[in-house]
């Protein structure tokens, strides 16, 4: 047993040193443009520099995608430069201070009294839960559909490229390439381990926009607030983008608030960069992206900015954020697909794309304005037209936002983040009113509802009293929810697995399917190609390339287990190179013919899954 621990101890401290590489190499990175910035404090300083560094990294990493030099040497080598140029630069900051340093770090950092130390336990064991999650090998949908898919294959091609196989072959890629910088340096865990820093660089963002304030209270209930989701919890440990936007976007609209209220252009630059990082992500960052360039026309009108910094900031986030929609464009004729897929050219235009996604526009509530008005109701007590994923949802502090909406127009505080939470609400109300991509907003409805209880018992006599109080119960309902969420997560997922062994005898127990997967990996070649039938979920752990019958670019030929009708299906396959076609059994597949293809032959076969060979 104790030296099962010790392996355990030595993986963790390997993935966690790996982290905190690619953590120093984006400081060094952003620190080369913030350097002279004037922050609040050293965490306000940290968060928006090693935020803006990963974004930096990203798209450092697009630029060698793009002319084919995306090799794993390059970026051990380029992440351990970055790594020495850090404590280099940190060394030579510090020199001959270290004395005076360690005691400003021990005055500002070390808890005073007994509460204090039992405050900052608490807080590092939670912190140490939730990274415990992130350490079982990836399982949750969209990681292992296309997502992991996606960034381990430009690791493998040395090149960004089309990956028409999987459900979206091309998007906004900067996430995705922060994924491929964690398989160079260690594996698909350290993938999952920087999608939870997103969660806790946000928590951390709240709350040092409240210390900002002098109301570090608001931002400490804020970060339970976000803190408290489990749907949050649950992406924080999968490959997943929703948070790297999330994070992205609300250090940008804090920028802007900071720009707003002190009226610092650098501020407005700064905001609008982060946004356009944003828009890198994910589609739904554009509208971030917008709504802030729209916020520069209507300061630069007040006279708050001038035109000239208006439009340099304007040509900066384009500069970010236009080549990823070009890249894009280039490939589908059209940089906002699968949206608008009949603008585009060739096969990305055809017809059963646009039919898939107006079913998943279709999600949700009907779109009326009395709906719009009922979304946090309809959240919380009648989730389930919103897909929210494995059943995980928010917490019912989120009943509350219409008390921010009440109060935003007593209070321009309030009004700032009601505004831009209802802004991109409209937008994901009139599109796909999936859940999980509601996420980016949360923060900001956070922070409009701390405000909001803050502003209330302000005007109440014995307001003080009052406040902590509300502040107790609000951070009690936060831990109830997710501490309920958290161990019975943990409970259920076991030890993490960390050998190979373990790894795949843990797959094997959680996936019926995988006994087949690995048959397949045993006996494929480097050369062969599976066509993946109703099982996407496998997608990442197949080693030959896949084809996964429901990619946007697969839909129009699809099988019907009938012969001849099928012959148009398989010669789609025979363009694409498959050797194998992989089956899960599950319903509608249960009583499938195994003699369907004259020309593939069945060579596995169990009570769930399929493999027919060419």
């Amino acid at each position: 047993m104790m030296v099962g621990i010790c392996a355990y101890f030595l993986w963790l401290i390997i993935h966690l040193g790996c982290l905190l590489l690619m953590m120093l190499t984006a400081a060094r990175l952003g620190d080369l443009f913030l350097r002279r910035f004037n922050f609040h404090s050293r965490l306000e300083r940290m968060i928006y520099t090693i935020t803006l560094g990963l974004g930096i990294a990203g798209f450092i990493l697009f630029l060698l995608g793009l002319v084919g030099f995306l090799y794993r040497e390059v970026i051990v080598v380029a992440t351990i430069t970055g790594f020495i140029f850090a404590i280099v630069s940190f060394l030579r900051l510090h020199q001959g201070r270290w004395r005076e340093r360690l005691q400003v770090w021990k005055k500002d950092c070390c808890p005073r009294g007994i509460f204090g130390w039992l405050v900052l336990c608490f807080v590092l064991g939670y912190w140490l839960l939730l990274l415990l999650l992130t350490q079982y090998p990836p399982m949750n949908w969209d990681t292992t559909m296309y997502h992991l898919v996606l960034s381990r294959q430009y690791l493998t091609d040395h090149q960004i490229t089309s990956q028409t196989g999987v459900v979206f072959p091309v998007l906004p890629i900067l996430n995705h390439l922060l994924f491929t910088w964690a398989l160079a340096l260690k594996d698909d865990v350290l993938a999952q381990m920087l999608e939870h820093l997103f969660l806790v660089f946000t928590a951390l963002g709240l709350y040092a926009w409240g210390e900002r304030k002098g109301r570090a209270g608001i931002g400490i209930l804020a970060a339970a607030f976000w803190l408290s989701h489990p749907l949050v919890l649950w992406l924080s440990e999968s490959a997943y983008v929703d948070l790297g936007v999330t994070c992205f976007a609300l250090l940008g609209v804090t920028a802007l608030r900071n720009f707003h209220d002190e009226g610092r252009s650098e501020w407005w630059y700064l905001g609008l960069v982060l946004l356009a990082l944003a828009a890198g992500i994910k589609i739904s960052g554009l509208v971030f992206l917008g709504m802030g360039a729209w916020y520069g026309v209507w300061a630069g009108w007040r006279s708050r900015l001038p035109w000239r910094h208006l439009a340099q900031g304007w040509v900066i986030a384009g500069c970010l954020a236009i080549p990823w929609y070009a890249f894009v464009a280039w490939h589908t004729g059209n940089p906002l697909w699968p949206t608008f897929s009949q603008f585009s050219r060739g096969e990305w235009a055809d017809g059963s794309v646009a039919r898939l996604l107006s079913a998943f526009t279709s999600t949700g509530v009907p779109k009326t304005p009395l709906n719009f008005l009922l979304i946090p109701f309809y959240l919380i007590f009648k989730p389930l037209p919103f897909m929210p994923d494995n059943v995980w949802t928010f917490s019912p502090l989120l009943l509350a936002w219409p008390l921010a909406w009440i109060l935003a127009w007593r209070e321009a505080s309030i009004r700032w983040w009601s505004l831009w939470g209802l802004g991109f609400t409209l937008f994901w109300f009139g599109s796909s009113q999936q859940m999980r991509l509601w996420v980016p907003a949360l923060p900001l409805v956070g922070l409009a509802i701390c405000e909001s209880f803050a502003w209330v018992f302000a005007r109440i006599r014995q307001g003080v009293m009052a406040v902590r109080l509300v502040g107790v119960i609000f951070i009690g309902v936060a831990l109830a929810f997710s501490g309920v969420w958290l161990f019975a997560r943990l409970r259920a997922r076991g030890k993490p697995p960390v050998d190979v062994q373990a790894r795949e005898l843990y797959l094997a127990m959680n996936w019926r399917n995988y006994r087949a997967l690995q048959f397949v990996n045993e006996h494929a070649n480097s050369q062969d190609a599976v066509s993946v039938i109703n099982s996407s979920w496998l997608c990442y752990y197949f080693k030959p390339r896949v084809v996964d019958s429901a990619g946007l670019l697969q839909l129009k030929f699809s099988p019907l287990f009938k012969w001849p009708e099928d012959q148009l299906w398989i010669k789609s396959l025979d363009g694409q190179h498959v050797n194998w076609i992989f089956i899960n059994r599950e319903p509608p597949f249960h009583n499938l013919a195994t003699d369907v293809w004259p020309m593939y032959k069945l060579v596995y076969s169990d009570d769930y899954s399929l493999v027919f060979q060419r």
